[in-house]
């Protein structure tokens, strides 16, 4: 960094208390000081641990029922009596490997939702709605002139954008809120109990905090800065289904586009 150059690395560093704390580092040069932006890694670290413990047996499992499956024709005429037990091995077996599915539903990028799963919790709160209705709205986020900054920096810089991104829109929202990326540079947030005027104090304080970070060459983009742009819609007698959602959040995050960017609309 003294030579002005970049960094990036996983390191360990010491608490106050005295933990050894596994944190990802970036450091960049700049304008006569270094900035050092440190992500703590302990909850991911023990996701991944859960996830491989988890994958591992799950793989066991399912490599068990294959051998029971080439078994099963030979055993009915042999154990008929053994049938109803052997079928309900099978079961709970094809139950874990439901269970395995649905632990890949995660972005590898950033470790939040995937597409596939945010459709499956957007229509679940849709149908909740039916039943118990409260407030629910959803956030369009997009990156401004991310093409522009992949192009400039390098996809590996780009990816480092859409961790942190995705970082600062969970950051933004709260516990109970569930935040996705959409596909490439956009992401959405589904906003639990809450109506326009809580979901727009949501979309600012996201849009506020990614203009307020600090992003490596960020001065190269064409607003001079790396933003979000972001769209809000909340459900209504006339919005009322997962594909309206989706439509009038889109819709409103094209028109903060159209107004130049890092704006919020709804």
């Amino acid at each position: 960094m003294g030579q002005g150059g970049e960094i990036h690395l996983k390191t360990l560093i010491l608490s106050q208390q005295g933990e050894r704390i596994p944190v990802e580092l970036v450091g960049i040069p700049r304008e006569g000081m270094f900035l050092i932006t440190l992500r703590d890694l302990r909850e991911q670290l023990k996701s991944e641990e859960g996830w491989a413990r988890s994958k591992k047996e799950l793989m066991e499992k399912i490599r068990e029922r294959d051998e029971y499956a080439r078994e099963l024709q030979a055993m009915k005429d042999l154990y008929k009596e053994k049938l109803k037990e052997i079928e309900k091995k099978a079961k709970e077996l094809e139950e874990m490997r439901e269970e395995l599915t649905r632990l890949s539903y995660t972005d590898d990028l950033t470790g939040i939702c995937n597409h596939r799963l945010f459709i499956q919790e957007l229509t679940r709160e849709v149908d909740r709605q039916k039943r118990y209705p409260t407030q629910l709205s959803l956030l369009m986020i997009d990156i401004d002139y991310f093409k522009n900054y992949n192009d400039t920096n390098g996809h590996l810089a780009g990816d480092q954008v859409l961790k942190t991104i995705s970082m600062i829109i969970q950051h933004a929202v709260r516990g109970t809120d569930v935040v996705a990326r959409y596909g490439g540079e956009e992401f959405c947030a589904i906003l639990i109990n809450t109506g326009k005027e809580g979901a727009l104090a949501i979309a600012e304080r996201v849009r506020r905090m990614a203009a307020e970070m600090p992003f490596p060459n960020e001065n190269a983009q064409p607003n001079g800065d790396l933003t979000v742009s972001v769209g809000v819609a909340t459900f209504s007698s006339k919005i009322s289904t997962v594909t309206d959602l989706i439509r009038e959040a889109d819709n409103a995050l094209y028109r903060a586009k159209r107004a130049g960017r890092n704006k919020v609309e709804a």
